[in-house]
């Protein structure tokens, strides 16, 4: 199973993990492989039952809870997410995956305090995962003290240095400067967030906030409705539109 998945063959891979579970009904590594799997599909309900199969079996298996815990935050579960990667935690302190996920479902259940203090063991735990070190960024602005904001827009600097189209430090640090009172120079990061593509109805909106701040009110409504053609039905752009309207 794992030998085809690396060459890309996930049906075969799938199947050779359903065999052994034919054979095995309580093999843990079936399992947790089987589910890894379907979880990367998106058939998260099925591989959520596998998850807790596993865990079932062996609850001091690290694997078997974070692969449960990432499930469940991806189904938006993340209270319930909170209670395997503490497990994973407890059985191994310096899984800097597990401090990362606990950092992001603490964020996702707004304890932003925690998701900031869980992050920032993860990027001490692993400083070179560009990721971790956004996550703690996004939990810092979260948090709207400006202290925290000055931080976060420091560590988005950084990863921009190194990695200049990156999306989501984009997006990150314009909201970043905006919270900071900085809107106007927010709208460089924004823009070339647009140019990037991918999350486009939020850059669209987060390059509306700005210039809603600074004035220029049909600038922003332009933004507003270009965002409201892609997404006629999203209530955050329609009640920013109405925002942009009212001013």
């Amino acid at each position: 199973g794992p030998a085809l998945l690396a060459l890309g063959e996930a049906e075969r891979a799938e199947a050779s993990y359903r065999e052994a579970l034919r054979l095995d009904p309580a093999y843990v590594d079936g399992q947790i492989n089987l589910a890894n799997l379907l979880a990367k599909r998106g058939d998260l309900d099925v591989a959520l039952d596998y998850y807790r199969s596993a865990v079932a079996a062996e609850p001091r298996r690290i694997e078997a809870h974070l692969g449960l815990a990432t499930a469940l935050f991806n189904s938006d579960h993340a209270p319930e997410a909170l209670t395997h990667i503490a497990m994973a935690i407890q059985l191994d302190p310096r899984s800097a995956a597990a401090r990362n996920l606990s950092g992001l479902a603490h964020r996702r259940c707004q304890k932003y305090a925690e998701a900031v203090a869980q992050s920032r063991v993860a990027v001490a735990l692993a400083p070179e995962e560009t990721s971790y070190r956004e996550n703690l960024a996004v939990a810092l602005v979260k948090t709207r003290r400006p202290e925290c904001c000055d931080e976060a827009i420091t560590i988005f600097r950084a990863i921009l240095e190194q990695d200049p189209d990156r999306l989501d430090s984009l997006l990150g640090i314009g909201s970043a400067l905006v919270q900071n009172q900085q809107p106007l120079a927010s709208l460089p990061y924004l823009e070339r967030a647009l140019a990037v593509g991918g999350k486009q109805i939020e850059a669209l909106v987060n390059c509306a906030v700005p210039l809603t701040y600074a004035g220029r009110f049909e600038e922003a409504l332009r933004y507003c409705e270009e965002a409201i053609t892609a997404a006629p039905d999203d209530c955050l752009v329609l009640t920013h539109r109405g925002t942009v309207r009212e001013c």
